[in-house]
């Protein structure tokens, strides 16, 4: 049945790109609008690179209008506001879930009146990035030449058809930092382009007496077990002396509420009630943060805070591990049998149909211990 559902619903979505391009519409002149719809952690490490398009040749006298993703809008106003003249927001939940709102959102992106679209998104698709730069109406319209992830193994490739320049920015076993990198340079040409992600901001832990830990992921095939953040909690405070500043969303702040109930130390619980902003000042403070494989995680490394990621082998080498280039601070753990793949280099984990985010729960957390150890004794 769900098959179903979605073979219809993606007819609906095609329907619907149709009836908006065919809005009639005048070329744009001198208007480059700049795609990057995907989340906070993949933004964390693109947005250092927004600056060069008004800096370069080719787009420096154009108007720049950047369509992003509203869950990180707030880190885009408070720190790369000035990198563009405008910006378009979507909220992607109501997106995918409304077709009203699908259409309206469309219709405005068409009436942009562009002369050059530029796709910054690696994993994209026709529901959100190609769908935007097919309803364009303009010449130019560029794209790295991105995988399957996000469209399906067997889905058919309309980037060509959609964009007139496709470019080979690195393939899915590069970091997500150097691919952003490479295509900057070769579509602005400049060698300008940055592999850095930091905020700007000196880290302030170094004497901390707090660690922070986010429990929840988008994904909640992404999460550690409570109990495990718990011992690592328990053996921070009882040998160090380091209390818990517990972080999270709102769907997270049960499984907050059961890591308090459990936790014999000194805890802060903050799932659900801080901003962006606010995650970023606790993260920039903190001794060391230990995060699972979700947006938060870059966002701690941004904030120059040390950071002990959980990772479940899923999209190796794009998230992980971070250039040393970025960061020395950052610690990737894995489960045991993903090491094993990785001291191969087995081909399984770079097929994103293969391999599995729930496997994360296999990390043990006598893998966790000695890291603590290691960033107390720095």
């Amino acid at each position: 049945m769900k098959k179903i559902r979605d073979f219809i619903a993606g007819i609906l979505y095609r329907i619907l790109l149709v009836l908006v391009k065919m809005q009639p519409v005048k070329k744009g002149s001198n208007h480059l609008l700049i795609i990057k719809l995907d989340e906070i952690g993949d933004y964390m490490l693109f947005r250092n690179n927004l600056k060069y398009f008004r800096r370069s040749e080719k787009y420096k006298n154009h108007k720049i209008t950047l369509l992003g993703n509203a869950a990180w809008k707030p880190i885009f106003d408070e720190y790369d506001s000035d990198t563009v003249n405008d910006t378009i927001w979507i909220t992607k939940k109501k997106f995918n879930s409304d077709l009203d709102y699908r259409f309206s959102v469309l219709k405005q992106v068409r009436f942009e009146k562009v002369s050059d679209v530029i796709n910054c998104v690696f994993s994209s698709g026709i529901v959100l990035e190609d769908g935007f730069a097919f309803v364009c109406k303009c010449s130019s319209k560029t794209s790295m030449k991105g995988d399957n992830s996000n469209k399906g193994k067997y889905a058919i490739d309309l980037q060509p058809i959609i964009y007139n320049s496709l470019c080979d920015a690195g393939d899915k076993k590069m970091f997500d930092s150097i691919r952003n990198k490479n295509f900057l340079t070769e579509i602005l040409g400049t060698g300008n382009a940055t592999l850095d992600s930091k905020l700007g901001i000196s880290w302030q832990g170094k004497n901390s007496k707090y660690l922070a830990i986010f429990i929840g992921a988008g994904n909640p095939e992404r999460r550690w077990p409570i109990e495990n953040f718990v011992e690592c909690s328990k053996y921070a405070w009882e040998k160090y002396g380091l209390s818990t500043i517990v972080l999270g969303g709102k769907p997270d702040e049960a499984i907050a509420d059961q890591f308090v109930s459990m936790f014999k130390g000194e805890v802060k619980n903050l799932a659900g009630k801080t901003s962006l902003s606010e995650v970023i000042h606790i993260f920039n403070g903190a001794r060391f943060a230990i995060s699972t494989d979700t947006g938060p995680l870059h966002i701690a490394v941004a904030a120059a805070c040390p950071v002990i990621g959980l990772f479940s082998g899923k999209y190796y080498k794009r998230y992980s591990p971070y250039p040393k280039e970025i960061t020395s601070d950052f610690y990737p753990v894995y489960p045991d049998f993903i090491d094993n793949l990785i001291a191969k280099d087995e081909p399984i984990l770079y097929d994103p149909f293969k391999t599995r985010n729930n496997t994360i729960k296999f990390i043990d957390t006598a893998k966790i211990l000695p890291v603590i150890d290691q960033l107390m004794l720095a």
